[in-house]
């Protein structure tokens, strides 16, 4: 889960135009996550960005593209607890080489996916996913 800020950047980005796919699996192995990140996709959705779920798979990379310069691969979520408590670590890709291997895994994988089909939000729905969310952050 993107911290409130990222969120917002994320959503801003998307809401100027910029391209954004999410590519994620219709259920992790976190079950607190798969309910609480509704409400992020929600955001991002209606902000204009491509929300997909792979079905089936239980897909733990984490990778970025941007355009064809840049790819970031590595262990860090988009999380506050990921980048500054665990310290987990990221590679930057800028061979041409590279970038292409990413895109063409990111492009096997979308291809499995399907847009996602977030549920409504409700206000029932909306407090219990703040509850969790504050609650899942503490553990």
């Amino acid at each position: 889960m993107p911290d409130e800020a990222l969120l917002q950047a994320l959503c801003l980005a998307a809401r100027r135009g910029v391209a954004m796919r999410l590519i994620l699996p219709a259920r992790s192995n976190h079950r607190l996550a798969d309910w609480v990140r509704a409400r992020a996709l929600r955001e991002l959705a209606a902000s204009g960005a491509a929300v997909r779920l792979v079905p089936g798979a239980m897909v733990h990379a984490k990778a970025l593209l941007f355009d064809d310069t840049l790819g970031i691969v590595g262990s860090a979520n988009l999380d506050i607890r990921s980048l500054f408590l665990n310290f987990e670590l990221v590679l930057l890709l800028r061979q041409a080489a590279d970038i292409a291997a990413l895109d063409a895994w990111c492009a096997r994988l979308d291809a499995r996916a399907i847009d996602a089909r977030l549920p409504p939000a409700g206000a029932l729905r909306e407090a219990t996913e703040g509850l969790v969310l504050l609650a899942a952050f503490q553990i």
